[in-house]
């Protein structure tokens, strides 16, 4: 009912993408995707919110939110947004962009990682082996 949605939308607005920006590293991988799941129904604007961190000038932020991306479970939902990451000159953040894309089976998705099979970095290459040969296997 919209009634009790927005009732505990407005009882538990605090719980939000930057809630667990600041504690996913100290909770479990499990609590994180409940916990990302639950953010889902409360707050519409999640996405936006996590999208615009992965956006930011500041490499930190940068990493940290497609750490969170992943262990709430969100990676298919802001795929377009972690896709740039595999093209950054930063090796950590390809690498980083990497981990988080690991799980999303989509062409886009296959076709840059297969592209960092030739990186300059070896971590970079053996980390898209290893990811890319996980997506076929769960295929």
């Amino acid at each position: 009912m919209p009634a009790v949605r927005e009732a505990a939308r407005d009882e538990l607005k605090g719980f939000d993408v930057a809630t667990m920006l600041e504690m996913f590293e100290n909770v479990s991988p499990e609590v994180c995707l409940r916990a990302g799941r639950l953010i889902r129904k409360i707050d519409p604007d999640c996405f936006d919110k996590l999208r615009q961190e992965l956006e930011s000038p500041i490499r930190s932020r940068k990493i940290r939110a497609a750490r969170a991306a992943q262990l709430l479970g969100m990676q298919n939902e802001i795929q377009s947004s972690l896709l740039p990451f595999l093209d950054d000159k930063d090796p950590l953040i390809r690498r980083t962009g990497i981990s988080a894309l690991a799980s999303v089976r989509s062409s886009e998705t296959i076709q840059a990682l297969a592209a960092l099979l030739e990186d300059e970095h070896p971590r970079v290459r053996e980390e898209a082996a290893h990811a890319l040969s996980n997506l076929q296997t769960v295929q």
